[in-house]
C-alpha cells in the first residue's frame, strides 16, 4: 500500500509525551485578481496570484517570522490544513496555497503528456511566494504527498529556508519498494508500483522521478529536518498492509532523517491526517520554537 493515499502512515511526535527517536538532535476554478507583488507580506491575505499565464490560490495569516509555509496532501487543498493556520497563525505568519487544478487554482494550460513530478510542484510554489512577496525565511511543513516537496524546496532552495517538518510523507523510492515487497500480496506490489509510476489523474504523480530529482538535488544543509511518523496504532490491524509493512515504512523514514545533518525522527499514536493532533501540534511548535 503507497503511503501517499489515504491510509498512508500519519506523522506525529511528542517531545514529552512519547518515545521520541532523534537521529541528530536538533534543539527540541477561475482565477481572481492577482496578487501584486507586496500584498502576500502582510494582513489577511486570500487571493489567487499570477505565476505566468495562471494562477494559484494563496492564503496567509498572522504575523511574525519565521513564516510558515504548509504544502498539503495529495488530491487535497488548503482546506485541508486550515486547522493548522489558525494554531500557528497566534505567533507567526501562516500560508496555505493549493497546488495547480486543485483547490481554488487553476489548472495547468495545457494537458499532461505525462504525470507531474517533484520539481514542478516546487517550481510553482517558489514561483508563487516570490510572485506574492511572502517574506522568508520559510518553515516548510509538508503533509502526506507535501512532505516530499517540502525536502525537495529546502534542497533547491536552501537559503530560503529556516526549517523542515515531512509529516506523513511517501517514502523514498529507493528503499520503500524493494524492502516492502516480502510484506505485499502480488497484487498490493503491483498497486504499489502502479502509484509510484503514477498515472494521468489530476493529481498523480510521478514519484520515481520525483524520488530520483532529489537524489540528484543539492546534498543536506544544517537546515533543522523533522520526519514525524505515527506508530503502528495508525493501522486498522497488523495484519493489512499498513500493519504489515509499517516496520519497513518507520525504518526507511528514519534513515531519511538520518540524511540530514539536523534530522530528527520522531513517532507518536495518531492517524494519518496528524495535522488534525494536538500531539502532533505540539511537537511541531516545540520544534519551531526552538530555533525561531
Amino acid at each position: 500500500m503507497h503511503r501517499g493515499a489515504g491510509t498512508m502512515l500519519a506523522l506525529l511526535v511528542l517531545f514529552a509525551i512519547s518515545g521520541s527517536l532523534p537521529i541528530n538532535g536538533v534543539a527540541a476554478q477561475g482565477a481572481t485578481p492577482a496578487a501584486t507583488p507586496a500584498t502576500g507580506a502582510q494582513g489577511d491575505f486570500s487571493e489567487t496570484v499570477d505565476i505566468g499565464g495562471r494562477a494559484l490560490y494563496l492564503t496567509c495569516q498572522g504575523a511574525g517570522t519565521p513564516t510558515i509555509v504548509i504544502d498539503h496532501g495529495q488530491g487535497g487543498s488548503s482546506r485541508d490544513m486550515a486547522s493548522l493556520q489558525r494554531e500557528f497563525r497566534r505567533d507567526s505568519r501562516v500560508c496555505l496555497y493549493d497546488r495547480a487544478g486543485q483547490g481554488r487554482s487553476n489548472p495547468l494550460n495545457t494537458p499532461l503528456t505525462a504525470p507531474r513530478t517533484a520539481a514542478d510542484v516546487v517550481a510553482d510554489l517558489h514561483e508563487l511566494l516570490q510572485a506574492a512577496g511572502v517574506p522568508g525565511p520559510y518553515v516548510l511543513i509538508g503533509q502526506s504527498a507535501g512532505g516530499v516537496f517540502v525536502e525537495l524546496y529546502a534542497r533547491t532552495y536552501p537559503e530560503e529556508v529556516a526549517g523542515v517538518v515531512s509529516a506523513n510523507a511517501v517514502p523514498p523510492a529507493d528503499p520503500w519498494l524493494d524492502q516492502s515487497a516480502p510484506f505485499m500480496t502480488e497484487q498490493e506490489r503491483a498497486d504499489e508500483l502502479a502509484y509510484y509510476e503514477g498515472g494521468d489523474g489530476a493529481e498523480d504523480f510521478d514519484w520515481n522521478t520525483s524520488f530520483a530529482q532529489l537524489d540528484a538535488a543539492a546534498a543536506p544543509q544544517d537546515t533543522p529536518f523533522l520526519v514525524l511518523i505515527s506508530t503502528v496504532a495508525e493501522c486498522e490491524s497488523a495484519d493489512d498492509i499498513c500493519g504489515r509493512t509499517h516496520g519497513v515504512y518507520e525504518a526507511v523514514m528514519q534513515g531519511l532523517a538520518a540524511q540530514w545533518p539536523h534530522g530528527e525522527f520522531m513517532t507518536v499514536d495518531g492517524g494519518h491526517e496528524i495535522y488534525l493532533s494536538p500531539k502532533a501540534i505540539f511537537a511541531m511548535r516545540s520544534f519551531i520554537e526552538a530555533f525561531r
